[in-house]
């Protein structure tokens, strides 16, 4: 009764694990991974892979390249190709973690652990020059830099962005000479695609892709009425790219920044004040998904006018003439008061109404002139002792 009892429950712990057992079955990892440079710039990673037997035939398995800084790569075959350049590598290394995935549902099967590989560059990484500049031209690429230790015999080479056999195929040197402290040399010019730049000795090297501006383009500036008509000459590459023209200016003092999207005619109209100095500055790049990533450096600060004073005709007219008036109507009030006896009557004097009041009462005495003798309305009737008005 009891080995019957250990049976049953044999059995059953059984039929309950069987379906983590099949959960747990990982793809075989991939093996024997080594890699190879096919140039300076591409990498060759293969390896190998053991297909289990019990693998389902309609399962399709697919390898999976995880990178620090990537997307994520998948691929069918058992090979990997990429382009680098020194900068994906960290501490002259290049970590790559390869997978075993499972492309359609496979039930009882996951994926494979990773297998790590480290690549190494070429040759030893080594910063050999620096302040690398880049312009367009209108038909192809001016560089210049500083070599590091000018004793060392450099060599500068450049091609194309790609994996491709013919892009592998198109590096080319780069003959340089010195202006001015700086070695130049000229590219070939495609701009809708990277260019690849070497620069090696016989044990060291760096690789990188150049970061290539445009020139800043000529600003010129018309008076139209009340605006600033400016207008820049056209960038040498990106016809048909939308450029983002960035300006900084100075109004009477007052910054401002106005950034415009053109694609057309690069020209801006802006409010001007006659009385106001300006100062302006400006870069450009491009702003459209369909071109390069292109900019040239901000422009030197471009002054137009001078600032003075900003009183206009109506202002001075509005402020002069209420003055004006004002100092009319004082000097006239003055005027009058001064010769009060050329342009009207002496002030009266009110007691002259009592003594007339009394000359009424005796109307006998009062004095009355003669006819004919003339007589001055605006005479004083005040009393005086020496010319008495009644008289007894």
């Amino acid at each position: 009764m009891s080995a019957a009892l250990h049976f049953v429950t044999f059995l059953s712990f059984a039929v309950m694990m069987a379906p983590y057992g099949e959960a747990d079955q990982r793809l075989p990892a991939p093996q024997n991974v080594f890699y190879y440079w096919i140039d300076k710039f591409v990498v060759n990673v293969s390896w190998t892979w053991p297909k289990p037997n019990t693998l389902p035939q309609n399962c399709v398995v697919k390898f999976e390249i995880r990178q620090k800084d990537k997307p994520v790569t998948r691929v069918e075959h058992k090979n990997f190709i990429e382009q680098y350049v020194i900068e994906d590598f960290t501490s002259n290394i290049l970590e790559l973690s390869i997978y075993s995935k499972l492309e359609t549902d496979c039930k009882g099967w996951n994926e494979s652990e990773p297998v790590k590989q480290q690549i190494k560059p070429p040759k030893e990484y080594a910063e050999l020059v620096r302040d690398f500049k880049c312009f367009y031209l209108s038909n192809n690429i001016s560089c210049s830099w500083i070599p590091v230790d000018p004793s060392e015999d450099l060599k500068v080479s450049y091609r194309f962005a790609g994996k491709m056999e013919e892009d592998i195929q198109s590096l080319k040197v780069c003959e340089p000479y010195k202006m001015k402290g700086r070695n130049d040399c000229y590219l070939e010019r495609e701009t809708s695609r990277e260019t690849l730049v070497l620069v090696e000795t016989e044990t060291r090297m760096n690789t990188f892709k150049p970061k290539i501006a445009i020139y800043v383009p000529e600003l010129s500036i018309n008076e139209t009425e009340a605006y600033l008509k400016l207008t820049w000459t056209k960038p040498v590459v990106g016809e048909r790219c939308t450029w983002r023209y960035c300006l900084w200016y100075k109004e009477c003092g007052n910054k401002s920044l106005l950034c415009y999207d053109i694609n057309e005619k690069p020209t801006v109209d802006i409010p001007y004040k006659k009385c106001c100095g300006y100062e302006f500055q400006y870069n450009i790049s491009t702003d459209n998904n369909y071109c390069p990533e292109i900019s040239s450096v901000t422009s030197k600060v471009i002054p137009y006018g001078t600032t003075r004073s900003c009183i206009s005709t109506a202002n001075v007219v509005a402020i002069i003439f209420p003055i004006i008036i004002c100092f009319c109507v004082t000097l006239s009030f003055y005027c009058f008061k001064k010769h009060k006896k050329i342009f009207g009557c002496n002030k009266f004097d009110p007691s002259i109404i009592k003594e007339f009041l009394n000359i009424n009462s005796n109307k006998e005495n009062l004095y009355m002139p003669q006819q004919g003798e003339h007589t001055d309305t605006c005479t004083e009737l005040i009393s005086t002792q020496e010319q008495p008005i009644l008289t007894k």
